[in-house]
Order: structure tokens, then sequence, then C-alpha cells
């Protein structure tokens, strides 16, 4: 059984039970067999028995450590944030094994008013909003069972598109994000070969293309946790995974044999930069202009937990280099999830220097900012919710928020005067003060206000 088809049935035994209002019009839904991809989006990946040039592993340079500050600041519930956007909530109560309520909220900084997601049935997720913060996808039961459909809304709520999860006649999508902004990276199981399919998917015409994944050197194991294949390593589907590439398909990161990590031209072929790092780091991620990745790993190969830094590239290489020096100024570096800003120059992460095990449920670690040309460190003394929480109340997206402005970051902090409860938070990075604007929901994601 798929993967996609093995989550349908569980998650349809458990929801049970909705909070939609009746669904604004929403146009008939595309078929659900996608076209294969036109030429003008498929990249052009030079074929050639020449051996292409292959980057040496970048050995780690120790500069003299960037500084780390503090500008704290001071929550005041009572103070409406100076902001705008349309910054998206989802709240999800767990009610027992069978009964799980999932809703969504748009909730306009503006006006400050908060607008229910109108679903033609039984929201099951929220994929995201967009690279370009302009449309939010999610995905919802049309109750036949069998196939559950992707609809794109604007700011407004407006449905802008829907389609099924099925790519092919006869293959579902096991799990999917957004690639740029009207492209998605789809994943499907390839259970007869032990691995995943890789395709490029067009929102607007849904035509699709193959990623390539037959990289050189390319490792097929299960052990690098990147967080972007984790449903197909859970399952022991190896082979094709952990392949990151930018927005413009243009780039590519992948592991090699050796905890080796290569950054690679897809016309060429051509590596551009490679690194070495134990267990080949985690989390790699492109920045939304596709300027740079980053990643986070242990600088020192004996001291892998609790020895966290921030290593980055250029899109054209030449060399990884070692963003942070933070365990150089403290014992313990925890970093448990990052977000780019939208104008790719910060990076705001979850910061712990004290817990031995920073995956406990419901960990509260401290905000911090990182420039990206300097390395300096910005330590904002406010705590949030760095691990997931699986009680009554559930969250699970724990990244930092950042509005499109890059001026304000959402996240979420546990009420201490209530049990099961946490707030929606607002941090003003010029004003230096935090305000709070939801109750029990999760921020993931904001855009921008369109008429």
């Amino acid at each position: 059984m798929r993967l996609h088809r093995w989550v349908i049935f569980l998650v349809l035994t458990a929801l049970l039970a909705g909070c939609a209002p009746q669904p604004a019009p929403i146009p008939d839904p595309a078929p659900d067999t996608a076209r294969s991809v036109t030429p003008s989006l498929m990249p052009t990946v030079v074929q050639t028995n020449t051996p292409l040039p292959i980057a040496e592993p970048t050995p780690f340079s120790i500069p003299t450590p960037a500084p780390v500050t503090q500008a704290c600041v001071a929550v005041n519930s009572r103070t409406s944030p100076k902001t705008g956007g349309i910054l998206v909530l989802k709240e999800t109560r767990d009610l027992g094994p069978v009964n799980v309520i999932i809703t969504s909220f748009l909730l306009d900084m503006d006006q400050g008013e908060m607008t229910p997601i109108s679903v033609p049935g039984e929201l099951f997720g929220i994929v995201g909003v967009s690279p370009d913060r302009r449309l939010l996808l999610y995905e919802y039961d049309d109750g036949s069972f069998d196939v559950f459909r992707l609809a794109v809304i604007d700011s407004q709520g407006r449905v802008i598109n829907v389609f099924g999860n099925r790519i092919l006649p006869e293959l579902w999508w096991s799990y999917y994000n957004w690639q740029s902004e009207n492209t998605l990276r789809v994943v499907i199981d390839d259970d007869q070969k032990g691995g995943i399919l890789l395709r490029l998917y067009h929102i607007d015409t849904q035509e699709y293309l193959p990623l390539k994944t037959d990289w050189q050197d390319i490792y097929a194991g299960g052990e690098p946790e990147w967080g972007i294949d984790q449903k197909a390593l859970d399952l022991r589907l190896y082979k094709n995974t952990n392949i990151v590439y930018d927005p413009a398909i243009s780039r590519v990161v992948y592991p090699k044999k050796g905890q080796v990590i290569s950054l690679t031209d897809v016309e060429t072929g051509q590596e551009l930069a490679s690194i070495q790092l134990p267990q080949w780091g985690r989390l790699p991620r492109w920045s939304d202009n596709g300027e740079h990745l980053v990643l986070i790993a242990s600088a020192d190969p004996k001291a892998v937990l609790g020895h966290d830094e921030f290593f980055i590239v250029s899109r054209d290489g030449p060399h990884f280099k070692r963003l942070t020096y933070l365990t150089k100024q403290f014992d313990k570096v925890h970093i448990s999830d990052y977000a780019w800003s939208p104008d790719g120059k910060q990076i705001a992460f979850w910061l712990n220097t004290e817990a031995e095990d920073p995956a406990l449920e419901g960990t509260q670690s401290e905000l911090a900012i990182v420039d990206v040309d300097t390395g300096e460190i910005t330590r904002l003394c406010i705590e949030g919710i760095s691990a997931p929480v699986w009680d009554n109340i559930v969250i699970r997206h724990i990244q930092p928020v950042w509005s499109p402005d890059g001026h304000q970051i959402a996240f979420a902090q546990f009420d201490k005067s209530k049990t099961n409860s946490y707030n929606v938070l607002i941090v003003d990075l010029d004003t230096k003060t935090v305000s709070r604007v939801a109750t029990n929901k999760e921020p993931i994601g904001w855009m921008v206000k369109e008429p």
C-alpha cells in the first residue's frame, strides 16, 4: 500500500469532526492526470563522458567568532503590532485517538480581523505559503475517500486553483512542498525499486517534469536527517532521497559517499563546492532568492550532539563556509529549527544552550537572529516552542515565521498562566516590542495582502 493511501486511511478515520463555514464558490477540479511538462520548463542536463571537475571538500576555517549580543524585548499583550499582511494560523485539537479537528484562519494584521478558511469538505492539512508570500496551499478531503484535493487560495481566501493528488493515472503523491512561487516538489513512492520518484509540478498548468536523481557518487542510505524526505526514510525508502534543488532548478545539493555534501550545477553536472560534515549535517534550505543555502552541522566530528553550527554556501560556490561559532562560547548548542528572512540577509532560529535533549516534547528555546554577511548573532531573550507538543492542544509547526517585509517575526509561546494553552506572538525587530495576536493557534505563514 502506498504511503499516501495509508495516510488517507488513518486520517479519514480520525477526522470525524470539523469546523468550517459554508465553502466559497470553487472552480471545477482539474483532471487528476497531470500532463508531461513542456520543453520550456525542462532544465537542460549535459550528458558527457568527459569527467567534470570535482571540488575538494572544504576544510574548516577558524576565524575570530563574530559577536553574540543580547537585545531583550518585553511582551506586551495589550499593544497591537504595527504591521501588515495576512498571517496564516492553524488550530489542531486532539480530542482522542479517533477525533482530531483541524481548522485554519487568515488574520488581517491591518484590521485585526480573523477569517476561517472555507473548505469544500474536511481540512486535512496546510502545506504552506508560497515563497513569494502570495498563495496558500492546503489539502482537503472532498468526500470521495480515495482522492484528496489541493486548493490554492490568495490572501483574501479566494480559490485560485484546485486539483487532485494524482500525478499519473496509477500514481498518487505521497507528499509535497513548495519549490518556487508556482511549482511544487512532488514525491511518489517507488515501491518496486525501493526508493522515491521526484517530480516538479506546475500548479497552474498541471504539467510536470521528472527531476534528475542519479547524481555522481550520491549516497543512498538512511542516515542524513535533512528534513525533506523524512516520510520516505521512515519507510526505509532511501534511493533518490535528500536531493535539494534551488528554486530555479539550476543548482542541486545532495549527500555523497564519505559524509560529503556536494553543490552541483544542474545544467553542466559540474561540482561547484563540497564539504565533509559529520553525518552530512541536517536541514539544508535555500534562501527564497536562491542565492545561498545553509545547513546545521557540528564542526567537531567527535562531538556531534550539542555542537550545532550554521554552514553556508553561495549558489556559485566556490566553498562552503562556517557561518557561526557558537560552540566557542557555549558548552551546549542546539539549533532546532530556522527560517530565512524574505530578503535572504538574516536567519531566525531557535537556540538552546542548556537542554540535554532538545527534542523533548514542548522544549522552549530562545529566539535568535544571525546576519548572513557578518555572522553576528542577536539573542532576543524570548522563549518559544521549539519541539512539537502532543496534548489536547497540538502544535507541530515550530519554524519562526517572517513577515513579508522582514521587520516582524511570528511564533508560538506557552501561556504560563493557563494549562494547555499557548499564544501567538509578534516581535517587531525595529521597535523591540512583542505583542500577542492569537491564542492556541500555530503561525505557519505570512502572506502579502492583495486587493
